[in-house]
């Protein structure tokens, strides 16, 4: 078990040394969201690999190129779960509509990102 919980605090995306030293609560809340990143890097991995390996006809290259496109992926995810910080925006209070523009563009580009990562099952 403890495995898993390191595992899925280093897919969390924060410092690693940092929650390792945190309260258990914290370390669990993490993890949780490791695990959900880390679902995000397997199902994009399987899926975006399956049609590499269709389109290459090499089952190797094709899920070598799926796990790389994957960790993109991932890290794009990552970049815009951490926009949603309020700790990383100044102090300044932005206006309603800035804030709701900010959240369409976050929010297309998660869904774009969900189609892509979709379609080749589909296939």
């Amino acid at each position: 078990m403890n495995w898993f919980v390191s595992l899925f605090l280093k897919f969390s995306g924060d410092d690693y040394l940092l929650l390792d030293k945190c309260h258990l609560a914290t370390r669990i809340r993490f993890a949780i969201i490791g695990s959900v990143i880390f679902f995000f890097f397997v199902v994009s991995t399987i899926s975006i690999g399956f049609a590499l390996s269709e389109i290459f006809h090499n089952k190797i290259i094709g899920f070598l190129l799926g796990a790389f496109i994957g960790l993109v992926f991932t890290n794009i995810y990552l970049l815009l779960l951490y926009t949603f910080n309020e700790r990383i925006l100044p102090a300044k209070k932005p206006s309603l509509f800035a804030i709701s523009l900010s959240n369409i563009v976050r929010f297309t580009s998660l869904i774009f990102m969900i189609f892509i990562v979709r379609l080749p099952n589909e296939i």
